[in-house]
């Protein structure tokens, strides 16, 4: 069976900021955003390391059992959708590819049956009872969890073939948020009042500076990201991305791009027009793996320069960086 000892947090539950001004209880009152409905990639660890879940081949037919530890490539067969059936933790995982649900093989008790994908019904060996195990105090949610089912009581595992099975190993799963399903702030930790990546002055104009700023207030004192602090994350291929502005529809990249009337690269983040030189928008985002850090920690890459988005210290300006400067993704819709 697979090592449960995880230390790693991957899960992106994102947070409305809002009713504190003390610095250290920034997120304090923020409300995490319900699992019900979202997408995410389980994990779990053995001593080679992290094993994702999915469905061998991208299948849609029934009755093919559920594996880890194929190449993890963000397919839409490794993506599980939750959806809430009873109380506030019972859910069905539905395969983003296929449609069908993950089902208890033949509804059995037994240690160490199958868990396959079946079409979608409503008995029991299909429900699933999410327990939060690993705590992430800054935002205020659970990021792994044993997941039980509701028919036989037993625990999704994995066997030593690397099937999914059921059994009364207690498995501990982590629950990593698919990024381009959602929006999200983008934070340096290291600042005292939460400041996050913005477009400068809200603009819509592509060149526009791109910085670091604390969150706004509403109409009551309290406090929020703004919209010209919010991103669309799109994924275009394996691990790379483009940062969206939610207000602007401009993507995010380093400095000026070569196009008609000329052009160049300074050593700035601004926000560009998406159709335009694409890959010098794309950003490589990966896990910090470093445990001291904690959760929620990730590098964002310029997929061209190989520069790392950070703050500049001085303005709060975005700038590229030559070294691993380490951020925070928080989910807001």
């Amino acid at each position: 069976m697979i090592n449960s000892n995880v230390s790693k947090a991957v899960l992106l539950f994102g947070l409305f900021a809002s009713g504190s001004s003390s610095v250290s209880n920034l997120f304090a009152f923020a409300q995490p955003l319900p699992l019900n409905g979202r997408a995410f990639y389980f994990s779990t660890d053995d001593d080679s390391g992290t094993k994702y879940m999915e469905v061998p081949g991208a299948s849609h037919h029934s009755v093919v059992n559920l594996e880890v530890g194929g190449v993890f490539d963000r397919g839409t067969n490794q993506r599980f959708r939750l959806e809430l059936v009873s109380g506030t933790n019972v859910y069905r995982i539905k395969a983003v590819h296929s449609g069908k649900c993950l089902d208890v093989k033949w509804g059995s008790h037994d240690e160490g049956m199958n868990v396959i994908q079946y079409g979608c019904h409503d008995g029991d060996n299909q429900k699933w009872r999410l327990t939060g195990v690993g705590w992430d105090s800054l935002a205020s949610v659970y990021y792994t969890f044993m997941i039980q089912s509701v028919r036989s009581g037993k625990y999704l595992d994995v066997n030593y073939s690397r099937e999914v099975v059921q059994s009364s190993n207690r498995q501990v799963w982590r629950l990593e948020d698919v990024l381009d399903e959602g929006t999200f702030v983008i934070i340096d930790p290291r600042t005292t009042d939460g400041q996050a990546l913005t477009v400068s002055a809200n603009s819509s104009v592509s060149g526009a500076n791109v910085e670091f700023s604390p969150p706004g207030s509403d109409s009551s004192g309290s406090q929020v990201y703004r919209v010209n602090q919010r991103f669309v994350l799109l994924g275009t291929d394996l691990g790379r991305f483009e940062m969206r502005g939610k207000n602007s529809g401009e993507c995010v990249g380093i400095g000026w791009f070569a196009g008609p009337g000329g052009g160049g690269v300074d050593d700035s983040v601004r926000q560009h027009d998406c159709s335009r030189d694409s890959v010098a928008k794309r950003w490589i985002i990966a896990l910090d793996d470093n445990d001291d850090t904690g959760p929620n920690r990730y590098y964002i890459q310029s997929q061209q320069f190989h520069d790392y988005l950070g703050r500049r210290p001085i303005d709060g300006d975005a700038i590229p960086r030559s070294s691993p400067t380490y951020l925070q993704l928080l989910r807001v819709e």
